[in-house]
Order: structure tokens, then C-alpha cells, then sequence
């Protein structure tokens, strides 16, 4: 039973068709057919083809039918491109067959699908070289000439002095604001 987020996902997807039945708690109940394949590893390979084709991800996965190991390993390498991480372990209770686990990643994989999906966007929106960092602006807490925006002009100094020093290639000095998280050893390396 999965929830109807999870549901309207897959059916989004084309990995499941049709409406299975709800039960009684409000969740959806998959098709047998679908959960075996999931167990088998390769029901998780069709799935992250299908993300992978739909995002443009050059990475194709292969399911070895009749050998759940392999199969198991295939999909821990197309997590990873996810940044979801299978250890051996996890691979070999997989490849046994527990589809509480199965289910257990399957939700797993659609909650990082959506941040991964999310992250892909505002990679889209943001024009190269700009960082991810919010602009300052009038919405801004920190605005320039602002009461108690002096910070500002101190990191602006602080930054521009350590550009200065860098060009020069001298070392760099205490500052208020580096004692306070510790000294500097004799190449500058901060000690704490």
C-alpha cells in the first residue's frame, strides 16, 4: 500500500496503469504484477529508465532476469546517480526477494525524485555563473545603507583585502573574525 502521491507518480510515469484499487486507509494498493517485479529489482530498473529517458540522463540500466544479485547492483548504480546510496548489504537483502524493503525504497526514491527534479530546475532557471546565493534587493534582510547593514561594507572590505593579498601573494592576517574561530599556523592553516 502506497500513498497517493506515490500512486499518482508512477501512473505519471506509465509504470503502472489504470487506478488499483484503495483500501480502506486511504492508501493504494499496487498490482501484484508490479510488486514482483520490484522485489525482482526489475520493476526499479523500468523506473529509473523511465526518469532517466524523461530527464535526458545518458545512463541506461540492464535487468538480468533470473539473477536478482545483478540485477539489484544495476539499480545501486542508477540510485547513485540520484545520490541514493545501496550498500552490499542492503543489495543482498534486496536480491532475496524482501518487498517490505522494495516498498520501503520505492518511497525512498520517489521523496529524492522529487529534490533531485527540483534541483535539475533551478539549474535550468539559473544563468551560468550566477550562484545559488539570494541577490541582495529591496526584499532583502541585508540591504545596503540600511540601519545595521554595516556588515556588508565589512565583508565587502574583507573580501576585496583578501583578493588584494591573494594577487600579492602574502600571507594572510588575523582578523578579528578568524581569531575568534582560531589561529593560523605558519603557512596560514587555521588551527582550532
Amino acid at each position: 500500500e502506497v500513498n497517493s502521491e506515490l500512486h499518482a507518480w508512477l501512473v505519471e510515469l506509465g509504470i503502472i496503469k489504470g487506478k488499483p484499487s484503495q483500501s480502506g486507509k486511504g492508501g493504494h494498493v499496487l498490482p501484484g504484477k508490479f510488486l514482483a517485479n520490484l522485489a525482482s529489482g526489475e520493476g526499479f530498473v523500468d523506473l529509473l529508465n523511465t526518469v532517466f529517458d524523461r530527464h535526458g540522463v545518458k545512463q541506461r540500466l540492464t535487468a538480468h532476469s533470473g539473477q536478482p544479485h545483478s540485477t539489484w547492483t544495476q539499480v545501486a548504480k542508477g540510485l547513485h546517480r540520484l545520490s541514493v546510496e545501496l550498500d552490499d548489504a542492503a543489495v543482498v537483502t534486496l536480491a532475496s526477494g524482501d518487498q517490505g524493503l522494495a516498498i520501503e525504497l520505492l518511497e525512498e526514491l520517489h521523496t529524492v525524485y522529487q529534490h533531485w527534479v527540483s534541483q535539475e530546475a533551478k539549474k535550468q532557471r539559473r544563468p551560468k555563473g550566477r550562484r545559488a546565493q539570494p541577490q541582495q534587493g529591496p526584499n532583502s534582510y541585508a540591504r545596503p545603507g540600511a540601519p545595521g547593514s554595516g556588515h556588508m561594507d565589512r565583508e565587502k572590505a574583507v573580501r576585496e583585502e583578501h583578493s588584494r593579498r591573494q594577487a600579492e601573494n602574502i600571507a594572510p592576517e588575523m582578523t578579528p573574525l578568524s581569531k575568534e574561530r582560531g589561529e593560523r599556523g605558519e603557512r596560514g592553516e587555521m588551527r582550532v
